[in-house]
């Protein structure tokens, strides 16, 4: 059935019993148990019930039972019944200045449509009512071998040079070290390079590095706009980048909507 309300309390304690010996002096009895007033105590001296409350036969709180008089000489002449009282029921609170942490269990349901950083300022993550996720800092860098955008260029590359991509067109720049032509990792993550290649040497081969390490050749039997891509597994800090493997020539188009030789680097996840 279902209530209203705070949940019920949830079991009963065991009923137990204490003795004592009277003395006929002392008043006062140490209990097992504590208690918060004498209506939780069923009293009795020499097997005659006694009434709980102050000015009558006896009080207690705590662990501490008074009686009024001292009960008379005896072996186990007052013996004490605890009731069997509910449980007290907690209500479990989360501080509000803490964060939130699971060291056992599992989520089933987690009802957040944006996910921030660790300042708690920027949305890293949104999912929308579709429950598509929309990643919101995506990590790509677009270039082209631009050195004057804008412009007719031809660039000539020794082999062992890697390609020159050197004009950051969109994205974060920071991705691309324009000096050295290689492509940042700042993450642990799979990351794609995807080229666009317009020799005008013949046939010419690139080749794909890590650190400095090949990977993998590319082949092109003659002049014409090679597309071609790469996935890379990278952990944070690596370096990427494709390198001519021959002297080659490289060509890029007039204006900025005309690049022949480009690079676009984005992390996959």
């Amino acid at each position: 059935m279902a209530y209203i309300g705070a949940q019920p309390n949830k079991s009963l304690t065991k009923t137990t019993s204490q003795s004592f010996n009277g003395t006929g002096s002392a008043t006062a009895f140490t209990l097992n148990r504590a208690v918060n007033t004498g209506e939780e105590l069923e009293v009795f001296v020499d097997n005659v019930q006694q009434e709980p409350g102050s000015g009558k036969s006896y009080t207690a709180t705590g662990t501490t039972l008074t009686f009024d008089e001292a009960p008379p000489l005896g072996t186990g002449n007052v013996y004490v019944i605890y009731r069997g009282l509910a449980e007290v029921t907690t209500r479990l609170e989360h501080d509000a200045n803490q964060a939130l942490s699971a060291t056992t269990g599992t989520f089933t349901s987690l009802n957040v449509p944006t996910i921030k950083d660790s300042s708690g300022t920027n949305t890293a993550m949104t999912i929308d009512s579709s429950g598509r996720v929309i990643q919101n800092q995506r990590l790509y860098v677009f270039a082209d071998i631009s050195q004057t955008s804008g412009t007719n260029v031809y660039i000539s590359h020794s082999a062992g040079d890697p390609i020159k991509f050197g004009n950051v067109l969109s994205g974060t720049a920071s991705l691309l070290n324009t000096s050295t032509y290689k492509f940042q990792a700042p993450v642990d993550g799979l990351y794609m390079l995807q080229v666009a290649l317009h020799c005008n040497s013949g046939a010419f081969q690139t080749s794909w590095h890590q650190n400095d390490t090949k990977l993998a050749l590319n082949y092109n039997t003659d002049s014409e706009t090679q597309h071609t891509s790469f996935t890379f597994n990278c952990d944070a800090g690596d370096e990427c980048h494709i390198e001519a493997d021959g002297s080659d020539t490289y060509y890029n188009g007039t204006g900025t909507s005309q690049q022949y030789t480009w690079a676009t680097w984005a992390k996959l996840v």
